[in-house]
Formats: C-alpha cells, sequence, structure tokens
C-alpha cells in the first residue's frame, strides 16, 4: 500500500463545477446595471433606530418588544466590572505572601575596594 506522494485519480475532478464561476441571469443584469436600484432611500435606518421603533411601538405584541429592548439593552448599558474569579484571589494572595517573609532579600551592601598602587 503506498504511503503520502500523489496518487492516480486523487484531488478534485477537472473541469468540476466548483472551479468555474456559477453566473445567473440576476447576477448578468445586476452587473450590466439593468438590475440595480436607481435610488437610495434618503435616510439609512440604523439597527439601534429600528429597535426603538418596534420597542415604542404599543401596537406590537409583548414578547417582541421584550425582545428588542434585551437587544437595546448593550447599546446604553456597559456591562458591570467582574469581580474576580477565585484565581485572581489565590494569586493576589500570592503575591502578598512573597512580599513579606519569603519575599526577595534586598542586595547586600557592598564597599568597593580601592587598589593600592
Amino acid at each position: 500500500m503506498a504511503r503520502g506522494g500523489s496518487r492516480p485519480g486523487a484531488g478534485r475532478p477537472k473541469g468540476s463545477r466548483a472551479t468555474k464561476p456559477i453566473i445567473t441571469d440576476e447576477v448578468k443584469r445586476i452587473l450590466t446595471g439593468q438590475g440595480m436600484p436607481t435610488e437610495l432611500p434618503e435616510k439609512p435606518v440604523l439597527p439601534l433606530d429600528y429597535m426603538l421603533r418596534v420597542l415604542n411601538d404599543p401596537e406590537t405584541d409583548q414578547d417582541r418588544r421584550d425582545k428588542m429592548a434585551q437587544l437595546a439593552v448593550p447599546y446604553f448599558h456597559a456591562k458591570a466590572e467582574a469581580k474576580g474569579t477565585k484565581k485572581d484571589g489565590l494569586m493576589k494572595r500570592a503575591g502578598e505572601v512573597a512580599e513579606g517573609r519569603f519575599g526577595a532579600r534586598p542586595a547586600p551592601n557592598v564597599i568597593p575596594i580601592k587598589k593600592q598602587g
């Protein structure tokens, strides 16, 4: 049995459909400019504006209004600061201990000796 290297018949068949671009009639119309809209809306509607419009509409279903409120909250309120994990607390305590009795000792006071001569 062969191991590695090229093998006859392996790989994508030549002329497979995935290698050729698929251009439909609709794509041709758009590329030639016949299917493009001639006018753009005056002002685009932002997602937040849409959510607020749905949220403030009294005729909208209550479940949908609740969903829009949940989606709009991050735009108005920042996330709360995390208190930290157990690991963070242990690392902080280890740093405090390392500074105390088990901390690094100060460098010795070395007086340079002048050579006579």
